[in-house]
């Protein structure tokens, strides 16, 4: 089984000269071999799909340390999706976008883990986001202690969410009403 990861925030040596499209293709370095070119024509293709389908291919050829948090991300996103990973990790994936990304985000992992058949665990605060396009959700509470996993509605009404975020907060959620941050 391979796994990638995405990190909340892109953190790489602002000398190293590297551009998105290169960050794609680092995904593609699995199996490498030295018989092997480092990127063959049908990394190059992969590459390039995987940076239009985050929206990345406007920026795919600037430097990595010139590009705003949003579309390091992308970048990111585009090396996940090159890699052929069965396992997908991402960390608040879209903290640093503006809701139009995060919603295109969102449907393209979501579309992602459908098409591939693959896993994709994202770790958020937007619980109302992540009611909308996950199948599953976990919900771990230090303080309870609780841990709770199942669809919506099972975790947004389970007694250990109720108590951390209120009983008004839970029902809207388990409605389906799309809510601003959490309170507190």
């Amino acid at each position: 089984m391979k796994s990638a990861y995405v990190p909340q925030t892109a953190s790489m040596d602002a000398l190293l000269p590297v551009r998105p499209k290169e960050l794609v293709l680092w995904g593609r370095l699995t199996g490498w071999n030295f018989l092997r070119p480092f990127s063959s024509q049908e990394d190059r293709r992969v590459a390039r799909e995987a940076l239009d389908t985050v929206g990345a291919q406007a920026f795919a050829h600037r430097p990595f340390r010139e590009l705003s948090e949003g579309q390091k991300q992308r970048a990111l996103l585009a090396r996940v999706l090159a890699s052929n990973a069965d396992l997908v990790l991402l960390d608040e994936p879209t903290a640093a976008m503006d809701a139009v990304a995060e919603r295109e985000t969102m449907q393209r992992l979501a579309e992602l883990a459908r098409e591939r058949r693959i896993a994709v665990v994202v770790v958020s605060h937007d619980l109302a986001m992540a009611a909308e396009y996950a199948s599953t959700l976990l919900f771990v509470d230090r303080e309870a202690p609780a841990v709770v996993l199942g669809n919506a509605r099972t975790v947004f009404n389970h007694p250990a969410f109720r108590h951390q975020y209120g009983d008004e907060y839970s029902a809207r959620l388990s409605l389906g009403s799309r809510l601003g941050p959490i309170p507190g």
